[in-house]
């Protein structure tokens, strides 16, 4: 595992913390609506603000300055996305990552 954890939050305004992949998916599991996903470990972070289970995310390297973005449109890609990172520390290859 990379990161520490996860702040995920619920449409209703309740944040849980997930300190791992297998934390988040049972969160994620949950039947509930979700308005952000935030982790940030050392110097990168990846956030996303959601729209029914589907969103925008960002990441973020600040020792050299490159932000990225890329839509998840369903739900199934904001848990890869987020889980990827979770795991990695990196951006899931999977999508098409746009220099902001």
């Amino acid at each position: 595992m990379f990161c520490t954890g996860a702040r995920i939050t619920f449409g209703d305004g309740r944040i849980a913390a997930a300190r791992n992949a297998n934390e988040m998916e049972k969160i994620f599991g949950m039947a509930s609506e979700f308005s952000a996903v935030s982790c940030f470990a050392d110097s990168i972070g990846i956030e996303a603000n959601l729209t029914n289970n589907s969103g925008e995310f960002s990441y973020e390297n600040r020792d050299n300055g490159e932000k990225f973005s890329v839509k998840a449109d369903t739900f199934e890609d904001v848990k890869k996305i987020a889980g990827y990172f979770l795991t990695t520390g990196e951006r899931c290859p999977d999508y098409e990552w746009t220099k902001i």
